[in-house]
């Protein structure tokens, strides 16, 4: 794992659902301690049941009448939870301007950003399974693997009033979330992002 940092930085890792994030997790877990803060989105915090996490879920995970999600913790789990942030699909961080249109991801990146772009020595935010690929035969550790039959068609027809019901931040297009992960790290220069996935195709 190679963070390419001066020692100054605060360190930050961002953990998704992607396949490898599980893999990914199970190699480097010694090294895991060289993060400040770790951040799970949705069901990656299972993944690092055992460590001391900030965790984002979204509204539809948790929500009476759409438990989206597959790992809920329990009192005991809630132990090693930090801070547990629960907003809505569209929230709008800080740093995010465009009417509406957001995803967990990047509602993550922001309010990481929100929460320590002040650090004296800057930060560095590096992301672990977070490729945004739904091309192979799994698209996510947990459960089946796979996305509903619903989800990819409007994946594929890239409608922009996608109704939010899982967690794919290409909804509105690959280039839309590239153009929006450079706006994140141009809004704010004392952040560097990484992308750490060992994954073949990533879009970060």
């Amino acid at each position: 794992m190679n963070l390419s940092i001066t020692g100054k930085e605060k360190l930050v890792l961002i953990v998704g659902s992607a396949p490898s994030s599980e893999s990914w997790i199970q190699k480097y877990r010694s090294q895991l301690s060289s993060f400040e803060e770790i951040v799970t989105i949705n069901n990656s915090w299972w993944l690092l049941r055992d460590i001391q996490k900030v965790w984002y879920v979204a509204d539809d995970f948790l929500g009476a009448g759409q438990r989206l999600g597959i790992h809920f913790p329990t009192s005991q789990d809630m132990k090693l939870i930090e801070q547990r942030n629960h907003f809505t699909h569209y929230r709008q961080p800080y740093f995010y301007r465009e009417g509406g249109r957001s995803c967990m991801f990047l509602n993550v990146i922001y309010q990481t950003i929100n929460r320590h772009f002040l650090h004296p020595g800057g930060v560095v935010i590096a992301t672990v399974g977070c490729d945004a690929d739904y091309t192979d035969r799994k698209t996510h550790f947990y459960g089946t693997g796979k996305m509903r039959k619903e989800t990819i068609t409007q994946i594929r027809e890239n409608i922009p009033k996608f109704d939010g019901k899982a967690a794919d931040p290409v909804r509105f297009g690959e280039k839309w979330l590239t153009d929006h992960c450079r706006n994140a790290i141009h809004a704010c220069p004392a952040v560097k992002l990484l992308n750490l996935s060992e994954h073949p195709r990533s879009l970060l």
